[in-house]
């Protein structure tokens, strides 16, 4: 089942979150109004973010699931949050998230949390990693602001689509999209990007990718713990051991690779 529900339960009324469709046919589109609740959780994601912050360079990371980009595809700035022990209020979000969509909370990936400020923008691409442990069959990305009056930059947009979709951002609002067919495997018509925003005003997005297997132990739970001390976000020694094991060992051997090294490194220290 690749992670994915069978089907999506529908919350409608209040402040509750309730699911809006978009696309009649491909790519699998919807909308989860209220995920993230105004009163505290957005303005705690984007606080929380704003420390670690950094301008995107475009290289490979996939210790957070993303492959190299041509930086001048991609302008904005990027951190990742991992689910911390520490970190309740990130709880609460996937407590919610899990419960409306189905998704399992095992299969999901760390907070990605990206910054777009003037000019900012990110061109068409997929959400798709060609590896055992890395294919991701669902994106799930929630707008930390509303798009400003007026402005019609800094939409999110499936071109392939029939019609082609547009989302402008909206407070606390989810779009979730499928990035595998019915029978798995990419689709293509998938292909999403960001468009350029015009005016003054930052947009903040923050994403999960839901993982077609079950993420091990030692992502689950192994490195959120150890991130505590960084305060949810991982040492940058931690994503180029990864990715250097990944090189060595081609991916999913270097996945087993890392896990048996911090495996030992544990076992070292106690």
């Amino acid at each position: 089942d690749q992670g994915l529900p069978d089907r999506v339960r529908i919350y409608s009324g209040g402040d509750r979150p309730f699911f809006e469709d978009v696309s009649a046919g491909g790519p699998m589109v919807y909308l989860i109004h209220n995920l993230m609740s105004g009163d505290g959780e957005v303005e705690h994601v984007i606080e929380k973010a704003k420390k670690s912050l950094r301008p995107y360079t475009g290289d490979a990371d996939y210790l957070h699931g993303t492959d190299a980009t041509a930086p001048s595809k991609a302008i904005f700035d990027r951190t990742y949050l991992w689910p911390t022990p520490l970190h309740t209020t990130f709880q609460a979000i996937t407590d919610r998230l899990t419960q409306v969509t189905g998704f399992p909370q095992e299969h999901l990936g760390p907070w990605q949390v990206n910054r777009h400020g003037k000019g900012g923008w990110h061109a068409p691409h997929y959400d798709s990693l060609k590896s055992f442990h890395h294919e991701q069959s669902a994106t799930v990305m929630v707008f930390l602001d509303d798009a400003p009056e007026g402005e019609q930059g800094g939409g999110l947009v499936f071109p392939a689509a029939d019609p082609p979709i547009k989302i402008l951002p909206k407070k606390g609002m989810a779009v979730v999209w499928h990035n595998s067919g019915p029978e798995g495997g990419l689709d293509d018509l998938s292909v999403h990007g960001e468009l350029r925003i015009l005016g003054d005003a930052a947009k903040y997005t923050a994403k999960r990718w839901v993982y077609a297997q079950p993420r091990s132990w030692v992502f689950r739970a192994a490195l959120p713990a150890l991130f505590t001390l960084t305060g949810g976000t991982a040492p940058g020694w931690v994503g180029a051991l990864y990715n250097e094991c990944l090189r060595r060992w081609e991916p999913d051997g270097g996945h087993e690779a890392f896990e048996s090294l911090l495996w030992a490194a544990g076992a070292a220290v106690v």
